[in-house]
């Protein structure tokens, strides 16, 4: 069987996950938290000596780069085709494609990112301004061309390989707060790929087997609430003016969320931003500012008060995060 080495939030990986369920082909996933640099580790640099995310075990023989693995799954299952028949149309697709891996997606992944943080001293602003630009640059284009070959897809009336590289940009796009009202026509695909089952199989933010067509999907839930009494760890794992990631496994679902030490007040919150449904950290325990006064999310600088959850500032002002309660008994954080 297939095997996929990929991390959900990695839009690179979210291409070649919905080309294999375009395919009808049976895969499993092999995740490595980029957060945590997994991708640098031996073992993985082993199999992929660039140290990213994606990359396809064919068995004994392991795939490198988006691009050149959905070319190989159209050259080896050619059915259905991801490319039209004309040699014309397939270099418009391919042209589309490009514009997104080549000249989008490069400049706002994790790692360029972090350079503009680290080595330049940019802020989160000047990071997301950024990112923005190049996303409204690149659309503006593809928005031309989806006016001109779409009829529902990118190109035509069915998914192309164009379409598997804008869904993933589209979401990466929103979780910068670019908005697609200048976009119509990628708005409008977006939507229509939304109601594809090879591309809401698997959604960034759900770990899963996913098997499109003859396959059975297989899909790993999360829940938003815990048992009372689960220890979670003594109460100095979290240092003062901190927070703490913490996933548990509860039957066959996860719960992801994460706890902030003030003193001797521990607050718990569930992980996921009220306004865009996205784990609040790019950085793993990452949910503080630099002050450590208040919660934030990282991904669109929505600001939260840590002893109530409620927002004030950014995007969904006037929402909260949802509790975990949790206390602390005989030296451990405990939920509640």
């Amino acid at each position: 069987m297939l095997k996929l080495h990929d991390y959900w939030r990695s839009s690179a990986a979210y291409r070649v996950r919905i080309a294999l369920n375009l395919k009808g082909l049976e895969y499993k996933q092999d995740s490595h938290d980029l957060r945590t640099n997994a991708q640098h580790l031996d073992s993985y640099k082993a199999l992929n000596p660039q140290g990213l995310v994606p990359a396809l075990d064919i068995g004994g023989h392991v795939l490198t780069q988006s691009s050149a693995i959905i070319e190989w799954l159209e050259e080896t299952c050619p059915e259905p085709p991801l490319l039209p028949r004309a040699a014309a149309d397939r270099a418009v697709v391919r042209a589309m494609a490009g514009m997104i891996a080549c000249d989008i997606h490069p400049l706002n992944n994790l790692r360029v990112l972090r350079e503009l943080k680290n080595d330049w001293g940019a802020d989160e602003t000047q990071t997301k301004m950024w990112a923005k630009g190049w996303i409204a640059e690149g659309f503006t284009a593809l928005e031309t061309l989806i006016a001109r070959h779409g009829d529902g897809y990118c190109f035509g009336e069915r998914p192309t390989l164009a379409d598997c590289f804008l869904v993933p940009q589209v979401f990466s796009a929103q979780r910068f707060g670019v908005s697609l009202d200048p976009y119509p026509n990628i708005r409008a695909v977006n939507e229509r790929c939304d109601e594809h089952p090879a591309f809401f199989a698997c959604p960034p933010g759900t770990s899963a087997r996913c098997r499109y067509g003859r396959f059975q999907y297989q899909m790993s839930l999360r829940v938003y609430a815990t048992p009372a009494g689960v220890k979670l760890g003594p109460k100095d794992l979290i240092a003062p003016d901190s927070a703490r990631n913490f996933v548990l496994e509860i039957g066959e679902a996860h719960f992801h969320g994460f706890v902030v030490r003030k003193a001797d007040d521990y607050y718990g919150y569930v992980d996921r931003c009220p306004h865009a449904g996205l784990p609040l950290a790019q950085e793993l325990d990452d949910y503080l500012t630099p002050q450590a006064d208040l919660i934030s999310c990282s991904w669109h600088g929505a600001l939260f008060r840590i002893s109530s959850g409620q927002c004030v500032g950014g995007p969904c002002a006037g929402q909260s995060l949802t509790p975990w309660p949790v206390r602390v008994e005989d030296g451990f954080i405990v939920t509640a």
